[in-house]
């Protein structure tokens, strides 16, 4: 709601909006809808570049002052809807007179009852060779929380680490999920590397706002950066680049079994592997970390993405930790109230807490567990998921081989050194 505002706002200006217009914006969680009224697209992007900079200095201050001297690895995870994704009928058609001389008809696609609502909590990280070991949790939805059938399960088995498949749930996270997302998300991280401090970045969603949360990732060792409110477009980097690569190649797995079956259908359940094969070609096997410069974790503003340097400019910014009136506004909450109170103090403590420690200090250990040995994560190629023409994506998807662009295997890795054996991971086939 609030990007289509601010995309209305951008392109037509106040005059576009009535009274009743402006009542249906007031519900929204903005604390900016009174200076809306009578403000002007300037003071909108500078409300806007205020939070862009706050973060920045959090961000940085966390990276380059607080973890300085030690090892790190910068985290950022987010929940998207994964579910029912087709692709979007497109190109030349037949004119409806042809259509209805000749009795053509469309076959429309049956619904596959079994394609649950399911949320997928994606992780992606600046460390190439520790990508392929983050846990993938998908949060599928069954009635009255009942288990999956057998064969559904049996698909969900198949899928392999690092993909994980948590049910006897809603279909969206809760406190007790990021919690224990939380805790196998450390020990992920301490069984590649133990000496690791882990930086978690994500959005305003009300459970990561949670106090509890907060305390949990404290006790975790785990330092936190919120993305601004109403800016993940802007700034988080899985609603940035990779999501919208994600569900487009889900969708165009599920076109390419249509154009291969005789009755132009999808088999039932078979969104499970599309979902796990995306995923994978996408987030576990993909290395990201240059988008992380993109978005903010770097101290030269020239390497920001232009949308976001819009908003930066070209002052330095220092890096620093937000005070209580600034996180209140990064997160659009009152300032004043007990439960903003409680979170900053208990993030900021955290982070000045690690600050204190000697440079050689390790994180609270997690526990360990052993982990194959799998490569790293390699660059993605912008368009890769667009290679080839319908016969190639058809014939490849019979031979259940994915299509994936070329790759330099003389290219140097781009993570930290570590010796690894190519090996196949578990459900790697999908």
């Amino acid at each position: 709601m609030w990007f289509c505002f601010q995309k209305e706002f951008f392109e037509g200006g106040l005059e576009i909006f009535s009274h009743r217009n402006l009542e249906r914006f007031s519900g929204s969680r903005t604390c900016f809808l009174p200076q809306i009224q009578e403000s002007s697209k300037a003071q909108l992007e500078r409300l806007f570049s205020n939070q862009v900079l706050i973060f920045l200095r959090w961000l940085r201050y966390l990276l380059f002052v607080v973890l300085a001297e030690r090892t790190s690895v910068l985290v950022n995870m987010d929940e998207t809807s994964i579910a029912s994704k087709q692709v979007e009928p497109r190109g030349w058609a037949v004119s409806s007179q042809v259509r209805n001389r000749q009795q053509w008809r469309r076959r429309q696609p049956v619904e596959d009852r079994t394609d649950v609502k399911t949320t997928l909590m994606g992780v992606v990280c600046d460390q190439p060779a520790l990508q392929p070991y983050l846990p993938q949790v998908f949060l599928p939805s069954y009635t009255k929380r009942a288990l999956p059938p057998q064969w559904a399960r049996d698909k969900y088995a198949a899928a392999g680490a690092p993909l994980e498949y948590w049910h006897r749930t809603r279909g969206g996270v809760t406190v007790q999920i990021i919690r224990q997302w939380a805790t196998n998300l450390r020990r992920a991280v301490h069984s590649f590397n133990e000496a690791t401090w882990i930086v978690l970045l994500w959005d305003c969603h009300n459970t990561h706002l949670d106090i509890n949360v907060a305390r949990h990732l404290a006790r975790l060792g785990i330092l936190l950066i919120i993305v601004p409110a109403k800016c993940t477009w802007l700034t988080q980097l899985l609603d940035v680049y990779v999501f919208a690569v994600l569900k487009s190649k889900i969708a165009q797995f599920k076109a390419a079994e249509r154009l291969a079956a005789p009755d132009g259908q999808c088999a039932p359940g078979s969104w499970i592997d599309h979902t796990a094969r995306a995923t994978r070609a996408t987030i576990v096997t993909r290395d990201w970390s240059e988008h992380f410069e993109r978005l903010g974790a770097t101290l030269n503003n020239a390497s920001l993405r232009p949308e976001l340097l819009r908003y930066v400019g070209d002052d330095p910014i220092m890096p620093r930790l937000p005070l209580r009136a600034e996180f209140a506004r990064l997160v659009h909450r009152n300032a004043d109230t007990q439960n903003t109170w409680d979170l900053h103090h208990c993030i900021m403590s955290q982070a000045l807490r690690v600050q204190g420690l000697p440079p050689d200090a390790e994180p609270p250990r997690g526990a360990l567990v052993h982990q194959p040995d799998v490569p790293p994560a390699q660059p993605w190629i912008p368009g890769e998921h667009f290679h080839g023409d319908w016969d190639t994506i058809v014939g490849q998807h019979l031979d259940n081989i994915e299509v994936e662009g070329v790759l330099d295997p003389e290219a140097p890795g781009l993570g930290p050194a570590r010796q690894v054996v190519v090996a196949p991971i578990l459900g790697a086939d999908l």
